[in-house]
């Protein structure tokens, strides 16, 4: 997908977005933003670069609080009378993996909601330059003379 923030796991690093011509690039740090950068774009930057093991080890948190919940609330219903403790074990499981994957999927969604942000204020997604006034090219692209990204801005 293009346009749009790297599958790849790159723990404590930048995370990666992917230009409309398929390069994968770093995303901007706040500070390369512009000074007058909207505080919309600053923040989606900023949550989009959090160290993605965090966020991850945030919703398995989340999500084994949850089940553990259920499981309790299941068991004190006598829902849970038929099952032999040692299938338990697949609450936590369940949480764990679930939580992994939602982590996974929220820092994928954070990056794509920064990408644009970007484009909708004309800043390059990988270096923070500004991409008004560039001329595009002919497949709609404008291209950034700082680091040579591909990116529709505008619509």
């Amino acid at each position: 997908m293009l346009g749009e923030a790297s599958e790849e796991f790159r723990a404590g690093r930048r995370s990666r977005v992917i230009d409309f011509r398929g390069r994968t690039l770093d995303l901007c740090e706040v500070g390369d933003l512009p000074a007058d950068a909207p505080v919309e774009l600053r923040k989606a930057v900023k949550k989009a670069n959090q160290h993605r093991l965090g966020v991850q080890l945030k919703f398995t948190g989340l999500a084994l609080v949850i089940l553990l919940v259920l499981f309790f609330a299941a068991r004190w219903v006598g829902w849970l009378r038929a099952m032999h403790p040692a299938q338990w074990i697949l609450y936590p499981i369940w949480g764990f993996f679930g939580g992994l994957l939602g982590g996974r999927e929220a820092a994928k969604v954070s990056g794509k909601r920064a990408v644009g942000e970007c484009l909708k204020s004309e800043v390059c997604p990988s270096c923070g330059y500004s991409l008004v006034g560039l001329p595009r090219e002919g497949d709609g692209c404008v291209v950034c003379a700082e680091c040579g990204g591909a990116w529709k801005v505008g619509g």
